[in-house]
């Protein structure tokens, strides 16, 4: 039925007429409301760097663009959008896109006159760069190409076919069967790539004796050409390959064929004072020349991944090249420790084969745990050592020697959270040697409770007690077998965690007599951060010991459970007043509507 308050026109012209005016007006409409949106009264030169800043900042890759959902908002930020050249210079592309080459065509037309940065997969041919290359390889500054070895050795071949003026920066890796040889072409490093300074291959044979005058080098099973088929390369070749860049920023090395741990170089120690990042993955005898050899800066970030690594004693002799580095008079404070250790077991029998072991030093732990988002951010101080030692004897050795020369009395921040496997042996000899420690976080994966049971016992028993000050538990529920999510789901109870539930109280009640015997002496514990994804620990079964460990905290620290702190009693008071408010008996039964016990049962036990 048709409302009488209309005036609507009765011949099909002039409805079609009166529509069209309509929507000509709610288009009008809207675009006046969008310009009283105090957001869209900012001018075009300040949205577009929010544009640019939601791009760039918002977690997502800058190669894809995903971000460009935004411009569909309104034609104002669809304006904006297009214009920022730069938004669209960043390109990806895999032959396995059906629509490929009209994406790339819309994109590069988007980006202007922006130098491109390109990025390409290939699974079959060369034929997709081959084009890309004809039409803007004067415009590319930055290339990445990842395939098979066949179409990297097609496209390196015609490499030199097209005018890479611009090319600063160029990563070549190849993917495919052993045997299969890719070779970087000679004339292409003899000014073909005239403003090229940062240069990546991996599986590429490339002459080293022509790589000059880079900022940044990265070289992963590269063979120098130069060599012959048999000749094995030393510790001077990959000394010399630095000394021809003077003002090399960044340099990563993992040799095709262990390097000869010598060199034949006779002019004395090679510095490098712009050098901001070094990764290196050889013998412990080749690693152990070249820092010999080099001079870093102190802030140098450093990772050392060495080979044949299985005991202290293969460890003893590059330790001394790195504490000499660690120990520079100019060296940052490296208070924060990071440990990744878990050990590697047989299959079918569950014997232990070796542990590994990664061991990260840095000024703090946002710094430890950024190496895994962006490990080569120069002159961060960072100092990563990954081993494999065969057993729990030679991982005490192997960690002890770092520690000693990392000056471990100065280390107050630990960080354990990737840390399984360890016996109480392993844990005493790290603990031990942090005297300083006032910040400590423990994982526990589900129901592997000795990741934390273990060192809150171990922390009781030192000798000397540690002043942590800080101390933070997670409990993570992980696939693990024989123990699924649905036993989770179905027990959820949290039995299991009755060691740790158990370690914790006796720790928490070894830290506060501590702490009431001498407060001038000890510290105290000012915070227990606990995170429980499951909620295990707020089950009935751990009701009371979760109780008396707020009692022993209270007046010494505070208690956080998943980021808000944890007063039961002002929970329960809480509760009591809601429960007056909606007009029920203020009499509950305590037992069930409290998480702490009685007075008596925590006095009994301090």
């Amino acid at each position: 039925m048709v409302s009488s308050s209309f005036m609507l026109p009765n011949t099909i012209p002039e409805i079609d007429a009166r529509i069209a005016l309509l929507y000509n007006e709610i288009s009008a409409l809207q675009t006046k409301r969008n310009s009283l949106v105090p957001f869209f009264q900012l001018p075009n030169e300040i949205l577009s760097q929010i544009m640019f800043f939601y791009a760039r900042e918002s977690g997502v890759s800058t190669f894809t663009l995903r971000w460009a959902k935004i411009m569909h908002v309104c034609r104002r930020l669809h304006q904006i959008v297009v214009a920022e050249h730069a938004l669209w210079s960043h390109i990806f592309a895999t032959d396995m896109d059906t629509d490929v080459y009209h994406h790339i065509e819309k994109q590069t037309a988007n980006a202007g006159i922006c130098s491109l940065t390109v990025s390409l997969t290939l699974y079959y041919d060369a034929n997709l760069w081959m084009w890309v290359a004809s039409g803007q390889a004067a415009r590319i500054g930055s290339l990445e190409i990842s395939g098979k070895a066949a179409a990297v050795r097609d496209l390196v071949v015609a490499f030199g076919d097209y005018p890479w003026t611009s090319l600063r920066r160029l990563r070549l890796k190849s993917v495919g069967e052993a045997g299969e040889s890719v070779e970087f072409p000679d004339e292409l490093l003899d000014g073909m790539l005239p403003s090229l300074r940062d240069l990546s291959l991996s599986k590429i044979s490339v002459s080293w004796n022509r790589l000059r005058n880079l900022d940044a080098l990265s070289l992963s099973e590269c063979p120098d050409s130069d060599l012959e088929a048999d000749a094995l390369p030393n510790v001077g070749h990959a000394l010399r390959l630095m000394a021809a860049s003077p003002v090399l920023q960044s340099f990563s090395l993992i040799p095709a064929k262990t390097l000869e741990p010598f060199d034949n170089l006779a002019t004395g120690p090679i510095s490098m004072p712009s050098l901001g990042y070094l990764k290196f993955h050889d013998s412990v005898d080749a690693m152990t020349v070249l820092l010999k050899e080099l001079r870093l800066a102190p802030t140098i970030t450093l990772k050392l991944l060495p080979y044949h690594v299985y005991t202290g004693a293969n460890i003893r002799n590059l330790i001394v090249p790195l504490r000499t580095h660690l120990r520079h008079p100019e060296a940052p404070v490296r208070r924060a420790l990071d440990l990744s250790i878990h050990p590697q077991r047989q299959q079918d029998t569950g014997a232990l084969l070796y542990f590994v072991c990664g061991m990260t030093l840095a000024d703090s732990l946002e710094s430890c745990r950024q190496y895994y988002y962006s490990e080569q951010d120069p002159f961060t101080g960072r100092i990563v050592l990954n081993c494999h030692p065969q057993n729990g004897r030679a991982l005490r050795q192997v960690v002890t020697k770092f520690l000693h020369a990392a000056r471990s009395e100065l280390v107050t921040h630990l960080d354990t959270s990737s840390v399984s496997g360890l016996t109480e042996p392993s844990w005493r000899a790290i603990l031990v040697l942090l005297p300083a420690l006032e910040v400590l976080h423990l994982t526990m994966l589900v129901p592997k409770t000795d990741t934390m049971a273990i060192p809150l016992h171990v922390l009781r028993e030192l000798e000397k007690p540690t002043p942590i000050a800080s101390l933070h538990l997670r409990i993570v529920s992980s696939s693990i077998p024989n123990f699924s999510d649905a036993q989770l789901e179905q027990d959820t109870s949290g039995e299991w965690l009755l060691p740790v539930v158990s370690a914790l109280s006796a720790y928490i009640r070894y830290r506060r007599k501590a702490w009431d015997s001498a407060p001038a002496i000890h510290a105290p514990l000012a915070l227990l951060d606990i995170e429980d994804e499951r909620r295990f620990l707020y089950s009935a079964i751990h009701k009371q010991a979760m109780g008396r460990i707020w009692r022993r905290m209270s007046g010494m620290g505070i208690i956080t459970r998943d980021d808000y702190e944890w007063n039961p009693v002002a929970l329960r008071e809480r509760r009591r007043q809601l429960w007056a408010q909606m007009g029920a008996h203020a009499e509950m039964d305590l037992a069930e509507d409290t998480d702490v016990d009685t007075e008596s049962d925590v006095e009994e036990d301090v």
